[in-house]
């Protein structure tokens, strides 16, 4: 069998010059010969009997995906609604990894049920004739078999062709956010006619919150506009997604303060409008300093330090954590001890012969059954501090954001009370 494997490759180099279609013919030949195929440490498992559209297909993939060949991978793949840079994207992701088994099923095995939660219901509007299972090596310390990659194929022209839409968003998607963006467009037209026709208005403050809140509804209507028609720059770059909107709230909430102190200075000694947060809080510390209300109650002052004293310390705990794993981090294999069906697991892992626990989210393209090893990164300083996360700070980057978005949501109501 190896003289016939090697005799075959030999006859195949003589006659071919094209390096790329060369390895592919080479891939084919193994193939029929050896009914797999190793190839830079890869296997490919095909179906029994396979066709010549199968053998093709194989050997193309393999090929491309040994040599890191986008464009030969682009031309596999066939779905209506793909803009070719979505392609390349995914594409360019999906081999920072190598792989260690490629598979193809049809579609009609019996053994395909135990790829329908990872196989993706976005596809070309073609019937399913194959699955395309591609395995990565496991990260360290991670569970085998909750690393693969699912990739539905049909037969197009016929050849086979994956399916899978790549695409950041359905067309019935991007309709959506068109639709939403011309809504916001009418939305600040609006809030700028308010704005000029209340300067005309005489003996009344100048107030610029409906401009600032149309310049947040362009941004917003811009945002949208952008995801749909230029996703390909936002893509390598997803934190610009948060330009448009981010200047767009500060523009608004800084309108907001603006009339806020500028209704202050001219009521005079009415000092702040009641139901304006700013007032609220100068309300709340006034009567806290004074003993007055609520807080005339020793109980009730009591309750309120301790309150405050744990908030600082679990900050003031969370902000120590996050810095001692990033300055020293280490890594070891740690074991998931539970699952929550939200996301999140519970972890143990042991350091000097002392075992630890843990919980954190994780990645999100990866699967955590319990029992199965994990990476966790913890500090060498204080080994009892410790995440799977890629942030450490994660937590508290989620908290923060989530008050940026109350506090804002606070100024619009009591601007809308105030109008």
């Amino acid at each position: 069998m190896r003289n016939q494997v090697s005799t075959l490759r030999d006859l195949v180099s003589a006659f071919l010059t094209l390096d790329g279609l060369k390895s592919v013919l080479r891939h084919i030949v193994l193939i029929l010969l050896l009914g797999s195929l190793q190839v830079d440490g890869a296997t490919v498992v095909l179906p029994s009997r396979p066709t010549a559209a199968e053998l093709a297909f194989a050997a193309t993939l393999t090929n491309a995906l040994a040599t890191t060949n986008i464009a030969a991978l682009i031309s596999l793949s066939h779905c209506e609604a793909d803009e070719p840079w979505a392609v390349q994207w995914y594409y360019a992701g999906l081999l920072k990894h190598p792989f260690d088994e490629i598979r193809i099923e049809r579609a009609e095995a019996k053994n395909i049920a135990q790829y329908a939660d990872q196989l993706s219901d976005d596809r070309a509007d073609l019937p399913l004739g194959w699955l395309v299972v591609l395995r990565q090596p496991p990260l360290p310390f991670e569970a085998t078999g909750t690393n693969l990659t699912v990739l539905p194929a049909s037969l197009f022209d016929g050849n086979i062709v994956i399916t899978r839409r790549m695409a950041v968003f359905s067309p019935s998607q991007k309709r959506l956010l068109v639709d939403v963006a011309a809504v916001a467009g009418l939305l600040a037209v609006w809030y700028v006619v308010k704005f000029f026709r209340l300067r005309r208005r005489e003996g009344q403050l100048r107030r610029y919150a409906p401009a600032g809140l149309s310049i947040l509804l362009l941004f917003f209507a811009g945002e949208c506009l952008a995801v749909v028609h230029a996703m390909s720059w936002f893509a390598p770059h997803p934190l610009c997604l948060l330009i448009l909107p981010g200047v767009g709230l500060f523009v608004c909430f800084g309108a907001m303060l603006y009339d806020e102190r500028t209704k202050a200075v001219a009521t005079g000694a009415r000092g702040l409008r009641p139901n304006s947060p700013g007032a609220a809080l100068v309300n709340t510390w006034k009567a806290w300093r004074n003993q007055q209300g609520p807080f005339a109650s020793p109980q009730v002052r009591g309750a309120v330090l301790v309150a405050v004293t744990l908030i600082a310390i679990w900050l003031g705990a969370s902000l120590w954590r996050g810095t001692s794993i990033t300055l020293y981090a280490q890594h070891v294999p740690g074991t998931v001890t539970r699952c929550y069906p939200r996301g999140g697991v519970d972890y143990t892992y042991s350091v000097d012969g002392r075992q630890y626990s843990g919980g954190g989210r994780g990645s999100f393209d990866r699967i955590y059954p319990v029992g199965s090893p994990l990476d966790v990164k913890y500090s060498s300083a204080h080994p009892a501090y410790s995440t799977i996360d890629d942030d450490p700070f994660l937590t508290l980057e989620q908290l923060a954001f989530g008050a940026v978005l109350m506090g804002g949501f606070i100024l619009l109501a009591s601007q809308k009370r105030a109008a």
